[in-house]
């Protein structure tokens, strides 16, 4: 039994195009030997190779770890049912991948270790992977394809003709030279550019951002006609370069956008809502008056999520800052306390503030402290303290969550002032095209080089909430939802009220009792 067992095995693997270690046989050999169902037995084999083909192996020889991982994942698959509604991931929990260029094809950073501290090296890593995600994506929009209407050229063709070139588009990072001069970099190369009577398309132009630029090569200057942002595309169209695998982090390793069940049970409850707060400053007497009402109000109809964006205090205290916090975070507990509908149906997220830590001002934010938040936990099991940025799941629909001052940056630091009454979707157009939460060089916003994967936009997600104490708004944008709830505390106490099932974002407020 045993042999005939293995020789089935390695011929079901073989003829899918893949070929078994023999630790691998074994393996699958103890896994199978108690299922006497032939047929049984073959529809397992055919989810196992259905998965691995969704991974883009590069190579058809499978390990034991190979097996290993495919075998969790369709055991977890089978019980999809048993996934939970709502999921919180941490930024530094958030999957790496890697761009393939001979395949074309983005598959797992084989790295297991991620320090915080990152060597030199990795922030050029950081830099080129960015620019290969964004040129693959432009090379698949329908005016850059091959024989369309516009040809990207490498930065390398102008540097080695000594004639003018005229309509070249040229996709690469904007950078300043030491005399203040700007200049375009791709990994083939840099060239100086001049932007004497250029015509800026809609969006922040920052150094460090990539940008397609058109215009004529003279004289070793790129000499600038218009300056853009490479195409966006939808998440759709991004997520066939990840094959099946989940890419927003979080359990499982295949993308829920399959399951159907999660997509039943979103489409079938149009009352669920999340709720979202910026600014909440629990030092204030007024603002804890408001949330008391807040939670009254929504006591009889729970949020399914109830997330709440610092900073938590509406000033820096100094070296009693922590503990200050933590006094008005366990006045907040028994706030809750008052409302069981609240603690038993409702999921409580906090996402820090640039106040509200004592790590420096470099993204990713990690969480509030344990010894800070450990009182609201237990009061208030069903609570999660995350880093900012953080990534939330509720069913199928994938949710970035920021809390960062970054609009009145952008302007300050754009090459381009854009019209003022248009900043919003200025900026939902920077973020969706550079597929980035903080288009900013790392001088003026650091970023932790191992960890820039948990500001990517790409795929893009469902809804990204941008607290910013700028104006609140709410923009699309290529099927992602961009809002920004704006400061609770500080602006007539106003939120945004997310309802999944009809993917509307609504304006609300609690107003003054009369």
């Amino acid at each position: 039994m045993s042999n005939a067992l293995r020789k089935s095995i390695s011929s079901s693997f073989n003829m899918s195009g893949y070929y078994l270690r023999s630790e691998a046989v074994d393996y699958l050999v103890e896994q199978f030997k108690d299922i006497d169902d032939r047929d049984q037995r073959e529809e397992w084999i055919e989810k196992l190779c259905d998965h691995i083909g969704r991974q883009n192996t590069l190579q058809p020889f499978l390990e034991l770890e190979d097996i290993k991982s495919a075998v969790d994942a369709c055991c977890k698959h089978v019980q999809q049912s048993s996934q939970p509604l709502v999921e919180v991931v941490s930024a530094f929990d958030v999957p790496k991948f890697d761009f393939n260029i001979d395949l074309k094809k983005f598959f797992p950073t084989r790295s297991e270790t991620h320090p915080l501290l990152a060597p030199p090296e990795t922030c050029t890593k950081f830099y080129t992977e960015r620019f290969l995600m964004l040129k693959q994506r432009t090379m698949r929009h329908h005016l850059f394809k091959s024989g369309q209407q516009f040809q990207v050229q490498p930065i390398e063709v102008l540097l080695s003709s000594s004639q003018k070139i005229k309509h070249v588009v040229i996709l690469g990072m904007l950078t300043t030279m030491k005399d203040g001069r700007y200049q375009l970099e791709d990994p083939t190369g840099s060239i100086p550019i001049s932007l004497t009577g250029v015509k800026y398309h809609t969006g922040f132009f920052t150094d460090n951002c990539f940008v397609l630029a058109e215009g004529n090569y003279k004289d070793e200057i790129f000499h600038v006609d218009s300056i853009g942002f490479p195409p966006t595309e939808t998440a759709e169209m991004s997520r066939t370069v990840f094959g099946g695998s989940n890419i927003f982090g979080g359990l499982p390793e295949t993308s829920l956008h399959n399951y159907e069940s999660l997509k039943a049970m979103e489409m079938s409850n149009p009352d669920s809502m999340i709720i979202f707060l910026s600014e909440v400053w629990l030092d204030r007497k007024e603002v804890m008056e408001r949330l008391n009402r807040l939670f009254e109000g929504y006591s009889e109809v729970p949020p399914a999520i109830i997330v709440m964006m610092g900073n938590f205090l509406s000033t820096e205290m100094g070296t009693k800052h922590t503990l200050i916090l933590k006094s008005h975070l366990k006045e907040l507990a028994n706030l809750i306390g008052n409302y069981p509908s609240l603690i038993e149906s409702t999921k409580f997220v906090f996402v820090p503030g640039p106040t509200d830590s004592f790590m420096g001002n470099i993204l990713p934010r990690p969480p509030l402290s344990k010894t800070v938040t450990e009182y609201f936990s237990q009061k208030v099991p069903n609570s999660v303290f995350t880093t900012s940025p953080c990534r939330l799941r509720y069913c199928t629909q994938e949710i970035v969550l920021m809390r960062e001052d970054i609009i009145i940056r952008l302007c300050r630091n754009s090459l381009h002032a854009p019209d003022i009454s248009d900043i919003p979707q200025h900026f939902v157009k920077t973020i969706v095209s550079q597929a980035f939460l903080m288009p900013l060089p790392i001088t003026l916003c650091p970023v932790y080089w191992a960890h820039e994967t948990a500001l990517r936009l790409y795929p893009l997600p469902d809804l990204i909430v941008m607290a910013d104490s700028f104006q609140p708004y709410t923009v699309k944008n290529t099927g992602c939802i961009v809002t920004n709830p704006s400061s609770f505390s500080n602006g007539n106490y106003a939120f945004k009220v997310y309802i999944p099932s009809s993917r509307e974002v609504n304006d609300s407020q609690i107003p003054e009792e009369t």
